[in-house]
């Protein structure tokens, strides 16, 4: 037990590193920001949370210039060009408070179309409920300059248990388009995201241009784009395995126990999910994996050392039973990356649960915490090798005929292609 709590230590210090040490972190993407003065100045924009872009632009001429921090109306906008995100400076009111600030342009045209993200301390609809935390806002802007504001209130559990879900967004949309009621129809099956309203601006904008003018100036190509990157990695490796068993025993009336491990080795291939999101850390994130291999131990006849007080190179004899079984493992985790250069360090923790298929071992299930390290190797912007280490160690013990067996660990190394 004290391996195993020095085991949790570890994973706990190693959870408490990742997430602490990398706070902070630059995303400069390729962009250009048009100053008050109508003039477009190209470089690079730090990509962050919406939250933050709304507050603020940090801007530099390139990686080795001195970044610029812009508020809202210091500049007219600011774009990405890579990630087609495009942020206007305009004044909105919410709940009779004015904001300025740095607003996504989502649709621009005869009826524009923006998304914000505010941040409330108390969000609440009479005594209906209280929400503390980020409210999306979609802003209608028509030809004379008017916002509509539009918003979905959280989902709420009634007494019974049942989800009550907020449509009078669909509503106040309809109220809004009310001069196209040719696509009211469509507004009933309107979603609260940002394809479905640029969709149905789109259909707007398809029933009021009717002299064959371009209506639509601008329009997000990259909808609902908050910044998750999923990479998948097929791997092969090999499982190195310690099987224990814990034998009890009796010495005239007092109970003993004693304890052998057998070990195994045996490939084994899987997949790795990995999802980070740089607007918020490009050095922390999940992941996820699953993989499967064999087990197989023969039946053996084994001398067990028997630990009875003075009295030394004592033995019983057991037979340890075969298993041949099929390992399937699903691993869940935080892992925290370096990634500033092409060989990215890695290291990771997190819990697992374990299943042995197949003979005698049908009903094994096990869980236990999990330690990876490794490292990336950058082939380009979407493709990475990945060189993996981990050390799996169980909590959990299986009694089998009055004694003890279980997985006590499992070691593997693992390659794989990341796409």
């Amino acid at each position: 037990m004290k391996t195993q709590l020095k085991f949790i230590l570890t994973l706990f210090i190693c959870s408490f590193f990742a997430a602490n040490a990398f706070a902070q972190v630059d995303n400069f993407k390729n962009g250009y920001i048009i100053t008050n003065q109508s003039d477009t100045v190209f470089g690079q924009i730090d990509l962050r949370t919406n939250l933050i872009n709304q507050s603020q632009c940090r801007f530099r001429a390139d990686e080795k210039a001195q970044s610029v921090v812009y508020m809202p109306f210091d500049i007219k906008s600011y774009f990405f060009t890579d990630d087609k995100l495009y942020f206007v400076s305009k004044t909105i009111e919410i709940d009779s408070t004015k904001i300025n600030t740095f607003i996504e342009f989502l649709v621009k045209g005869i009826m524009n179309l923006y998304y914000f993200e505010y941040q409330t301390d108390e969000y609440r609809n009479g005594d209906y409920y209280k929400f503390n935390g980020i409210v999306p806002y979609y802003f209608f802007e028509d030809e004379a300059d008017k916002m509509y504001a539009v918003d979905r209130k959280p989902d709420k559990i009634m007494y019974d248990n049942s989800l009550r879900s907020d449509n009078s967004y669909k509503g106040m949309t309809n109220y809004i388009l009310r001069d196209a009621p040719q696509i009211s129809k469509n507004i009933n099956n309107l979603q609260f995201t940002q394809k479905s309203m640029i969709k149905i601006t789109k259909d707007y904008h398809g029933a009021v241009c009717t002299d064959g003018q371009q209506c639509i100036v601008y329009q997000n190509v990259n909808p609902d784009n908050f910044g998750n990157i999923f990479q998948i990695s097929p791997f092969i490796g090999y499982n190195f395995y310690t099987y224990s068993y814990i034998i009890g025993y009796y010495v005239a009336d007092d109970y003993y126990q004693s304890q052998v491990n057998a070990n195994a080795s045996f490939p084994t291939v899987g997949v790795e999910l990995k999802i980070i999101n740089p607007r918020f850390t490009q050095f922390l994130g999940f992941q996820a994996e699953l993989s499967v291999s064999q087990l197989k131990i023969p039946e053996t006849a084994r001398l067990f050392p028997v630990n009875i007080p003075y009295s030394y190179n004592n033995t019983i004899s057991r037979v340890t039973y075969a298993i041949n079984s099929t390992y399937g493992k699903l691993k869940l985790g935080i892992i925290g990356i370096y990634p500033k250069y092409k060989l990215q360090p890695i290291v990771g923790c997190g819990l697992y649960v374990s299943k042995l298929f197949g003979g005698n071992m049908k009903n094994y299930i096990d869980t236990g915490v999990s330690l990876t390290l490794g490292f990336d190797y950058a082939l380009n912007a979407k493709h990475n090798l990945i060189f993996r280490t981990s050390y799996d160690k169980s909590i959990m013990y299986r009694g089998t005929f009055g004694e003890i067996d279980y997985l006590n660990s499992v070691f593997s190394a693992k390659v794989g292609f990341s796409f």
